[in-house]
């Protein structure tokens, strides 16, 4: 059974004070940029020596800067060609100097390495028999970079506190794309060319499902949070948070991540079962919430009871069939990572991904591809478990939180990716990284020392 009374640990005021002064200077950058022609590479100017400043002095806070750029889209909003690797290459580098600067070449290895390599020969195994040599070749290439990506996880995020930290980094920068998205409603930023949000709202992701995605990843934390903390303050906070984040999803009209929603809530009234109260109040919140969602929304979800209403199911069906064909046909090594797009205008008058993360990687990768992804995210599953299981013995019931809150969002995940293509983003890729940081810090004994 959780605790209902633990203390919510929070970064120490001195970080939050820099954090919420930098993203105030940068959002007036914004604006000011927004009335200058030359404003919008001063601004990529003072961001970028920034970021090379913090990732070289400190690896660790080089990666928390990553996890900023990752959930809150910045570089795609300002539209920046290789941004994001360009913050992960230099975060990578900082970790090289503090190495031999330390000179403690300890590197960790664990089981999830040994299924990341093997997937990346069965992707280079179904680049043998591709339809497009030069495009699954590429592909390689890609999860080599989410490989790397995990890897560097691996070695930079090591305590408890560097857990809690990124977390915290998450939920700040969802706080700053919300932000600038809902600026961009009331005033355009011509220099944000994906901050006009249209009918759906992205804040400042390319896409309204990506930032759908990252709301299923921060909410079931946030409401374990908000049933476990003694601090009134806290919880109205927290409260507030969990309300923004849900209209937040409302307005991204993103069906998979409402299907994904309601897998979370199920997943965390199961969590809550035991305790009455905090389970007839998280019903009551959840009730009431659904009186407030407006019209439009119920009847954009009610597409989902007839394909043939919704011009966007009619093809998304055409594409699973034609994924299907091809795996039946082709079940051993698949067509070639990255290939069904170049030929899904047989199936549709278009070319588009399958829309669904496990028929599209075992249409591209074939059985062994398709085992192989699925044993990384089923060994992902079994570290948050383990961790959470690991920090609620050792008194770290905030981690714990944050282990069963992913754990949780996972069903979410699962749900979500049956509708979209997400095995190469990176956010995923990150929350491979972020279960095993946590599997081992829970394993260090450092969780109740800190």
């Amino acid at each position: 059974m959780l605790a209902q009374d633990t203390e919510l640990k929070l970064p120490v005021p001195g970080i939050w004070i820099w954090m919420g002064v930098a993203g105030l200077i940068l959002e007036l950058l914004l604006l000011w940029a927004t009335y200058h022609s030359s404003g919008h590479w001063i601004v990529l100017l003072v961001a970028g020596a920034f970021a090379a400043g913090v990732a070289l002095y400190n690896p660790f806070w080089g990666f928390l800067l990553a996890i900023f750029v990752e959930f809150s889209g910045i570089v795609w909003g300002f539209s920046i060609p290789f941004g994001f690797f360009s913050v992960v290459a230099i975060t990578a580098l900082g970790w090289v100097f503090d190495v031999f600067g330390r000179m403690k070449f300890s590197i960790r290895f664990d089981f999830q390495l040994i299924w990341m390599f093997a997937l990346l020969g069965a992707v280079l195994f179904a680049s043998l028999d591709a339809f497009n040599l030069r495009v699954s070749l590429g592909k390689v290439l890609s999860y080599s970079k989410l490989l790397f990506f995990y890897f560097l996880i691996l070695q930079i995020v090591r305590t408890p506190k560097q857990l809690g930290l990124i977390f915290w980094a998450m939920v700040y920068a969802m706080l700053f794309t919300i932000a600038v998205g809902i600026l961009g409603v009331f005033f355009p930023l011509p220099i944000l060319g994906t901050v006009e949000q249209g009918f759906r709202f992205r804040g400042l992701m390319n896409d309204p499902n990506v930032l759908a995605l990252h709301v299923l990843i921060i909410f079931p934390i946030i409401a374990l949070f908000v049933f476990h903390v003694r601090s009134n303050v806290k919880r109205y906070a927290l409260v507030f948070l969990l309300i923004l984040l849900f209209f937040v999803l409302l307005a991204t009209f993103s069906r998979g991540a409402t299907l994904g929603f309601g897998a979370i809530v199920l997943g965390l009234l199961y969590v809550l079962r035991r305790n009455r109260a905090l389970l007839a109040f998280a019903l009551a919140a959840l009730i009431i919430g659904i009186l407030l969602v407006p019209g439009i929304f119920w009847e954009r979800l009610s597409s989902l009871s007839d394909i043939y209403r919704d011009p966007s199911l009619r093809w998304r069906v055409k594409l699973f069939f034609g994924a299907l064909h091809l795996f039946l046909k082709h079940p051993f090594n698949g067509i070639g990572a990255g290939n069904f797009v170049l030929i899904s205008h047989q199936f549709v008058a278009m070319h588009l991904a399958v829309h669904n993360t496990w028929l599209e990687v075992a249409t591209e990768m074939g059985v062994p591809g398709f085992i192989l992804f699925t044993g990384i995210f089923a060994t992902y599953l079994l570290q948050l478990r383990r961790a959470a299981q690991m920090f609620a013995r050792s008194g770290r019931r905030d981690l714990e939180f944050i282990g069963k809150g992913l754990l949780v969002g996972s069903l979410g995940i699962f749900v979500y990716a049956s509708f979209h293509s997400i095995e190469e983003y990176f956010v995923l890729w990150t929350l491979f990284g972020l279960g095993s940081a946590l599997y081992h810090a829970s394993k260090s004994g450092e969780a109740g020392r800190e």
